[in-house]
């Protein structure tokens, strides 16, 4: 009985990067046994984990030998090392990928504009940089929304991110449900969707008064930001601006329209691309 640290120990220790297996059968038959198919599997499990290519396994009784690498071939006259790769057990042993013809076809339907709800000098919520957004697909998932679920009245969507998928569908018959983890993407969330009525006016109001903040003192954001995703100057003012929303937020719903409109005015005057 061969335990793998027997095999793997040594070749590790001296960095090996492939390995053949001999393995002797006095009994002149080199046929392997059940207990040999069940070493070899072991061994080619815990080769992979290891990163160590198991070139081959091979039997021999007397003047005759068994090779795994032969047997698997499926007479392909394969060798060792061939047209200067390093061929191994795992290159066998690797399932052939199937080929799969594509039977989607693009579904060719009207689809209804969100520039109604376009507000000129407004923000949007697409207008913010984010990894993964499906702002550019939306055509696309409306178009296999409304193949596969022809009618619905509710819209539930559990990874929201930046909110523009729900956001397409945000009608006044459909019920929208977003969720989503972090705070960043919680509050634009609350501000863009969120059913609750807001005086624009007085946020307009406050709006002004958070951009016209002086800002002279580092802040928490400015001495963790400053100078490195956005210039001291802006990290000092962000950082200003935010304390002040916890001030002047007189409830949930005007602080994550603020915490939003800050978010996406920090998006502009990042040092990045």
């Amino acid at each position: 009985i061969v335990h793998p640290r027997e095999i793997f120990g040594p070749a590790v220790e001296l960095r090996t990067a492939g390995i053949i297996l001999v393995h002797n059968h006095p009994s002149g038959d080199p046929e392997p046994s059940k207990q040999d198919v069940e070493v070899f599997n072991r061994i080619i499990e815990a080769g992979k984990i290891m990163g160590i290519n198991i070139i081959d396994f091979i039997i021999i009784a007397g003047d005759r030998s068994y090779s795994f690498f032969r047997d698997l071939q499926q007479n392909e006259n394969t060798q060792y090392f061939s047209d200067g790769n390093q061929l191994s057990l795992f290159d066998l042993l690797e399932t052939k990928m199937s080929v799969y013809a594509s039977a989607t076809s693009k579904v060719r339907k009207v689809y209804f504009s969100p520039k109604r709800r376009n507000i000129p000098g407004k923000f949007q919520i697409q207008n913010r940089r984010f990894l993964g957004n499906k702002y550019k697909l939306l055509g696309f998932i409306e178009d296999i929304i409304n193949e596969k679920c022809n009618g619905f009245n509710s819209f539930c969507d559990i990874f929201a991110g930046t909110g523009v998928v729900g956001e397409r569908f945000n009608e006044k018959d459909i019920k929208i449900a977003s969720n989503d983890l972090l705070f960043s993407n919680y509050f634009p969330l609350k501000a863009f969707l969120g059913s609750t009525q807001i005086n624009l006016d007085v946020l307009k109001e406050k709006i002004d008064f958070l951009n016209n903040l002086k800002a002279n003192q580092d802040n928490y954001f400015s001495i963790h930001y400053g100078n490195t995703y956005f210039t001291l100057e802006n990290a000092r003012k962000i950082g200003a601006i935010r304390e002040e929303i916890n001030k002047i937020a007189n409830n949930e719903n005007e602080e994550a329209a603020l915490i939003t409109a800050l978010l996406y005015a920090t998006d502009k005057v990042a040092n990045t691309v």
